[in-house]
């Protein structure tokens, strides 16, 4: 079943990701396209790296993320929602993973939840910090709108730390049950 399918392919996916970091984690920089056999987007190997891309663009999206255009396609029909952790945000949680998924021909989202953005950078790039109950209708939210942009009609949550917990209050509380096929933490 199709269902089943994307829940293994990104189960696998998010295990290499572990075993990727970890390996490069003694290793140098951001690995390319090429490195990797992927062939759009470069993968950022460490959460340093991570870092390093919210240094240099604060507030910003993980390569192959939130490109509110991508449609899906058959074989991906549903589109990955990255749920990052405490003190993370959409960038620096997901700078391996994000382009590894597009890479893959997923359409790949992710959103900086329960973070104060009325505060300057860089005190606004910690997410997670709100309540878990406002974190969750800010996710309900953004899955609205991966849903209305993209057409499909549920979606698969990825989730790190905090990002596994605060969704399962989402599809169990707010209903997202109805817009979630696949949630993997």
């Amino acid at each position: 079943d199709r269902g089943g399918d994307v829940l293994r392919r990104i189960t696998a996916a998010v295990m290499g990701t572990a075993i990727v970091a970890a390996g490069t984690i003694m290793g140098s920089g951001v690995a390319s396209a090429e490195d990797t056999g992927a062939q759009q987007y470069p993968l950022a190997p460490t959460f340093l790296d991570g870092i390093g891309m919210e240094l240099a663009n604060p507030g910003g999206s993980a390569p192959g993320s939130n490109d509110w255009s991508c449609e899906p396609s058959d074989e991906h029909p549903d589109p990955v929602i990255l749920v990052h952790g405490t003190a993370a945000n959409r960038q620096d949680n997901w700078a391996y993973l994000s382009p590894l998924l597009a890479n893959e021909g997923y359409c790949v989202f992710a959103l900086t939840y329960g973070n104060y953005p009325d505060l300057p950078w860089p005190l606004n790039a910690f997410g997670g910090l709100k309540p878990m109950e406002q974190s969750a209708a800010e996710l309900s939210v953004f899955v609205d709108e991966v849903l209305e942009a993209t057409g499909a009609e549920k979606v698969a949550l990825v989730g790190q730390s905090q990002g596994t917990l605060m969704p399962t209050y989402y599809l169990n509380r707010l209903g997202g049950n109805t817009k979630v096929r696949d949630h993997i933490s």
